[in-house]
């Protein structure tokens, strides 16, 4: 909210050094601030005051506040001084929005000094794993905190070269997501075909592993995809972890650079052994050869395709730490010293994200700590864009608060029976009772509460007879819609119920 005190004066000589009317707006979003600065400024406007400019005098008696001690110049984000040759009497708020032929200091410095403090707040060391859900929920208390720690990482990044991605621009999907030319990744050149150690992919290192990781863009010309493929072979590469989907909002995100059956991409052969589809992703398994020195060398290739992770939104975080989990299990089976090939649409924001997740929960596993500003630093310095807004920053937090705090390793079939087992006793039964009212208080906090906004459909009075219980309404973004006959005036589609996800299909269960 912004308040705006309003001060008017006729005859400033003594200030300006000839006679001028005008007025003067004080508007900031601190009440207090607003209105004893004015009464401080009114105060000095009386008394005898050298010639000086406006602007200067107005520091100078600003300064003179307890409250707002430190004001600096870029505090101070709009100045604009006019004058007016209308009679005082005639002034009025209607007029002075009509005209805006006045002395006018618009002083917004809170929103700017708040963010330099929250800016000063980052965190200095890693945090342990046991301190920081606690951490997490302070900031989410003040989310300014989390822009703070976003902008101190942006003015830090260093400044890298780029000039290999300004010389192949058309092999770039995005003229603004353009690799570093320090931690490029090379390929060998293919003799008579100029600029073919190009490809617009960067190494990103882990807590633990020099180059652990390779960013890159979706493939999205033929070529492209026998260069991605190279790429794989080149660096030996056995796990590939795709986050766009292939269409998404009517457009063309990446091409399928991998075969149904079988195809070759340049001298690489890449052959799909095998495909399992669940609800959030599909994983494949490719078997990849090539000729070398006379004879066929094969590898196997593991493909990890999270398929609901749109542009410009945020995933389910469950969904996401279970494809993670699955990607860990497939990483831990390979050679240290082979990284990970990661990509979205322009191998920026949802790869970033991903991989400050991927490597902090590494992180807590290991040491029992957790450096999201630390890791995030190492990204941007390896990628453009490998950090694109707020929200996804606060994601990250949030994914591995939820980490932190749940178990998200899924119970074994011998976990499960030794469970059941419990309740022959009842020492055992409300141990294990207990353990299951954790659960679902974990639960309850995760879970978002539903506004009636999002619950648009069941609470409009035409639908209201259809609900047994006014509490029990679905959200519009997952209820099922019925179809209804053209020309029908009432709304038929409406049906309490709700999709609900199992572990291999989406949508496929109706409650």
């Amino acid at each position: 909210m912004l308040h705006v005190c309003l001060l008017r004066w006729c005859s400033c000589k003594r200030l300006f050094g000839e006679e001028v009317k005008g007025a003067l707006i004080i508007a900031s979003t601190d009440r207090a601030f607003t209105f004893v600065s004015a009464a401080i400024f009114a105060r000095l406007m009386i008394c005898k005051q050298p010639s000086m400019p406006l602007l200067d005098f107005f520091k100078t008696s600003v300064k003179n506040l307890q409250l707002v001690s430190q004001v600096q110049e870029k505090h101070i984000h709009i100045i604009a001084i006019c004058q007016w040759d209308v009679k005082p009497e005639s002034f009025t708020c209607g007029w002075l929005h009509a005209y805006r032929k006045i002395t006018c200091v618009v002083y917004c410095f809170l929103p700017a000094l708040q963010e330099e403090k929250a800016m000063g707040a980052v965190p200095q060391c890693p945090i342990e794993t046991s301190k920081f859900l606690a951490f997490v929920q302070e900031r989410k208390r003040k989310r300014l905190l989390f822009k703070g720690e976003l902008m101190m990482l942006k003015q830090i990044v260093e400044n890298h070269k780029s000039e290999y991605g300004y010389l192949n621009l058309k092999k770039n999907n995005y003229p603004d997501v353009l690799p570093f030319d320090y931690n490029r990744v090379i390929l060998k050149p293919i003799p008579n075909e100029p600029n073919s150690h190009y490809i617009n992919a960067s190494y990103v290192d882990s807590f633990f592993q020099p180059k652990a990781f390779i960013i890159t863009q979706a493939v999205k010309t033929k070529p492209a995809c026998v260069d991605f493929w190279r790429m794989v072979w080149e660096t030996n590469a056995e796990i590939v972890v795709m986050l766009t989907k292939v269409f998404d909002f009517m457009k063309v995100m990446c091409l399928q650079y991998w075969p149904l059956t079988k195809f070759d991409y340049g001298d690489i052969t890449v052959e799909t052994v095998e495909a399992k589809t669940y609800a959030y992703f599909t994983l494949r398994c490719f078997r990849v050869s090539r000729v070398e020195n006379g004879s066929t060398i094969i590898r196997q290739v593991r493909h990890f395709h999270f398929t609901e992770w749109e542009v410009n939104s945020l995933p389910y975080i469950s969904a996401l730490l279970d494809f993670r989990r699955r990607v860990h299990n497939a990483v831990k089976r390979c050679p240290n010293n082979v990284p990970m090939i990661v990509h979205c649409s322009n191998g920026g924001g949802r790869s970033g994200v991903f991989l400050a997740i991927y490597a902090n929960l590494d992180l807590a596993e290991a040491e029992n700590v957790i450096d999201v500003y630390g890791y995030c630093q190492t990204l941007l310095n390896a990628r453009q864009s490998a950090l694109e807004n707020l929200d996804q920053y606060v994601f990250i937090y949030d994914t591995l608060a939820e980490a932190v705090q749940c178990n998200i390793n899924p119970l074994t079939l011998e976990e499960l029976r030794h469970r059941t087992t419990m309740y022959t006793t009842k020492q055992s039964r409300q141990a294990l009772e207990a353990i299951y009212s954790q659960e679902y208080k974990f639960l309850t906090q995760l879970t978002p509460a539903l506004r009636i906004g999002d619950c648009a459909g069941g609470h409009r009075l035409e639908n209201r007879g259809k609900n047994r219980d006014v509490m029990v309404v679905p959200p519009d973004n997952s209820r099922p819609y019925l179809n209804t006959l053209h020309g029908e005036s009432k709304d038929y589609t409406y049906i309490n119920a709700v999709y609900v996800d199992v572990s291999f299909l989406f949508r496929n269960v109706i409650l």
